[in-house]
């Protein structure tokens, strides 16, 4: 096996490159792999991380509500003066509780949520307030949070607790902030305008028609005469972010000992980031980095999410994009090595099969210019030395020596064309010319040629044929090429058929034969200069491959072209187009 030859150019090409393809494709998977590895570790880490920063909120608002609470709930107990006293001192000193409502336990017991939910006038004030939609709405969320504390089941209208503060656990204080909407265009606000913008103060819109408010619902306990029941209050969500979150997170984040790489932010239902809410270089990343842990705000149906950001711009999606990019580079830069191995394989190839066409068909041509010149160097020198016998055997030696010589032009001045074509220098020399003269003279100048090798020469030419700018001595070559073909490759049926017709603004003119004809997949190749079809029973046959080529660029020359329609063993017809309006000398 010779590594140098050019048909092994792609295979060891190939070798070469798989292997790196298949490394950068296993570095690229172990990479994708590591990355994924880290980003599960980043997002575990910062699950961690929104456990801890929740736990710190709800436990801010517990050390702020508690105290508050635990006074209520002693006053409670001393008496409904004591607990009005204290309701409205803590109403005054904390910005915090708007709203205060009580209920006792037994109005829990035996509220009807439907007709509360649409009470219109809660405060009793005979018109509408849009202070008493708040109220209402608040009502309502007390009834329906007390009657869970108390295990109510719908189904049967039972109570699983006798009393509201049984069973009740230390946490209370978290178990009392929780969220609930409230309807803008339903029965208790009905699409006010007023009522939107009291709302807008103290909730969150969620859409275009629901508010959700952040209440405090506790429990009162109750001795002797006094009742035991549910308290509420609403608590304003721009002002408890303020006074409660904000402090709690930015307390949080200055723990950077524990978990340094993490950010924490706010955003509501949209996306929309609310904390932080300043949008500098320095929380640039916490702002727009996707979230790798979110928890809602103070349980269900918050507007509020927690979300937890990775400073450090980790992002498993760009590193696998990355990634991907990588390889694709790689793959195609190995399709762009194959592909050149495959033009280098084919240029060498073809260069090589071209060079032994060159060289096989140098021989015919030799083999060519040889025999007409050893039949007049023969036939001369026989004329010369007087041993013809007669008058009849000299003319028939000058007949052979004129067509040899005939022969022998033709084929120098197919090598010359073919020459000047390849080289851009060939040139053509234009007339309006009838083409059934040029085609009837050539025809008739080639006749003898023909039937003196046993053929039956037919020439068809119309009578009224269209003047056309043609090279006459051109176009006599391009048909003597064609005839010459025909009497080359014709077998047992020797018969040529030459017709000129003017059709549809072009003029046709065809050759025809019955010989072997030209299988369907060579007949785009004919028209190449050297080539020939390699089949058995042409094999013999001798020939430079140029006719053709000259034929075709003739046509091509006279703005027009060369076809063939060819059936194997049945024969062949060139047909040269021309058309009618060509004129060389148009721009």
């Amino acid at each position: 096996m010779r590594l140098v030859n050019p048909r092994w150019v792609l295979p060891l090409t190939l070798m070469s490159i798989l292997p790196l393809v298949a490394v950068g494709w296993l570095l690229t998977e172990r990479s994708n792999e590591l990355s994924r590895l880290r980003y599960e570790q980043e997002v575990l880490a910062a699950r961690y991380a929104g456990e801890l920063a929740s736990a710190t909120v709800q436990r801010a608002a517990e050390e702020y509500f508690r105290p508050r609470s635990e006074n209520l709930s002693w006053a409670h107990l001393e008496g409904e003066e004591k607990f009005q006293k204290t309701l409205r001192s803590l109403y005054f000193s904390s910005p915090l509780l708007e709203a205060p409502q009580f209920i006792e336990e037994s109005e829990l017991l035996d509220a009807d949520l439907s007709a509360l939910a649409l009470a219109k006038d809660p405060l009793g004030v005979g018109d509408h307030r849009c202070e008493s939609v708040v109220v209402a709405s608040l009502r309502l969320a007390l009834v329906e949070n007390g009657r869970e504390r108390l295990g109510y089941d719908p189904t049967a209208n039972t109570f699983r607790k006798q009393h509201l503060v049984a069973e009740e656990t230390d946490d209370e204080v978290r178990r009392g902030l929780g969220w609930w909407s409230l309807d803008l265009e339903g029965p208790l606000a009905e699409g006010c305008e007023g009522c939107e913008q009291l709302l807008a103060r103290f909730g969150v819109f969620d859409g275009d028609r629901e508010v959700r408010l952040l209440s405090l619902m506790l429990p009162m306990p109750g001795r002797g005469e006094i009742r035991s029941g549910m308290f509420g209050a609403v608590i304003p969500a721009e002002g408890f972010l303020k006074k409660i979150v904000e402090p709690a997170l930015y307390r949080w984040t200055q723990q950077r000992g524990a978990i340094p790489r993490h950010g924490l932010r706010i955003v509501d239902t949209t996306g929309h980031v609310i904390l932080p809410a300043a949008s500098t270089d320095e929380n640039r990343v916490l702002r727009t980095g996707s979230a790798l842990y979110s928890e809602s705000m103070l349980g269900a149906g918050a507007p509020w999410r927690l979300e937890v950001v990775t400073l450090s711009g980790f992002d498993l999606d760009a590193i696998k994009a990355a990634n991907r990019r990588w390889s694709l580079a790689m793959i195609l830069a190995g399709m762009l090595l194959a592909g050149g191995a495959i033009l280098l394989a084919r240029g060498f190839l073809h260069h090589r099969e071209d060079a032994l066409l060159r060289s096989h068909l140098m021989g015919n041509i030799s083999h060519e210019l040889k025999t007409p010149l050893s039949l007049i160097r023969l036939y001369s020198e026989t004329l010369e030395t007087g041993r013809a016998r007669n008058d009849e055997e000299r003319a028939r030696f000058l007949s052979i020596i004129g067509r040899e010589s005939k022969r022998l032009t033709h084929l120098i001045d197919n090598l010359l064309d073919v020459q000047r074509i390849e080289s851009d220098r060939k040139q053509y020399s234009f007339a309006q010319v009838r083409p059934g003269r040029v085609v009837l003279q050539t025809a008739e100048a080639y006749r003898y040629q023909i039937t003196e090798s046993g053929f039956d020469l037919k020439v068809d030419v119309d009578d009224e044929l269209p003047l056309l700018y043609l090279d006459e001595e051109a176009l006599a070559q391009a048909l003597i090429n064609l005839l010459d073909n025909a009497a080359k490759y014709s077998d047992t049926v020797k018969e040529i058929r030459v017709g000129c017709v003017a059709r549809a603004g072009q003029v046709r003119i065809s050759v025809s034969d019955r010989g072997v004809g030209i299988p369907l997949r060579e007949q785009k190749k004919i028209f190449e200069s050297f080539y020939r079809v390699e089949k058995s029973n042409v094999h013999d046959v001798k020939g430079s491959g140029l006719g053709l080529a000259v034929v075709k660029h003739v046509a091509e020359s006279h703005g027009g072209q060369v076809m063939v329609e060819s059936t194997p063993g049945k024969g062949s017809t060139f047909t040269i187009v021309l058309p009618v309006d060509f004129d060389p000398h148009r721009d």
